[in-house]
């Protein structure tokens, strides 16, 4: 299965990915905030990012451009509670592969981690 990071500010949601994914045999490694995700990626590489939009420091459209730039083609899937179409796009346009809006639902999660993993994006 595929390694995973989940890049989230909150514990309970963290906990509440990790938990789906891993029932279903996924690695994941878990980072609160987008400034520690960037620092587990320099000396470790996954398969697929779970980031929130908004935390405390780097937010995740920062971490996405900051890995795009950098040529980092990970697939990203952006986490966030704005349901705004608007916002959605920006996350898209910005590099994220797709958007699930929190808080997860267990059967879209997986089925969006399953579509990205294997290569369809903009969910």
């Amino acid at each position: 299965m595929a390694r995973i990071i989940c890049v989230d500010d909150s514990n309970l949601t963290r906990g509440h990915i990790k938990k789906i994914l891993q029932e279903v045999g996924h690695e994941i490694t878990e980072a609160h905030s987008g400034d520690e995700a960037l620092s587990i990626l320099k000396d470790t590489a996954f398969d697929c990012m779970l980031i929130d939009l908004l935390m405390p420091g780097t937010g995740g459209q920062d971490v996405i451009r900051q890995l795009r730039t950098e040529g980092i083609t990970m697939p990203v899937i952006v986490l966030t509670a704005d349901v705004q179409k608007s916002t959605h796009a920006d996350c898209l346009e910005c590099g994220a592969n797709a958007v699930i809006t929190k808080p997860p639902v267990r059967e879209e999660l997986l089925e969006v981690v399953g579509k990205v993993l294997a290569g369809e994006s903009n969910t």
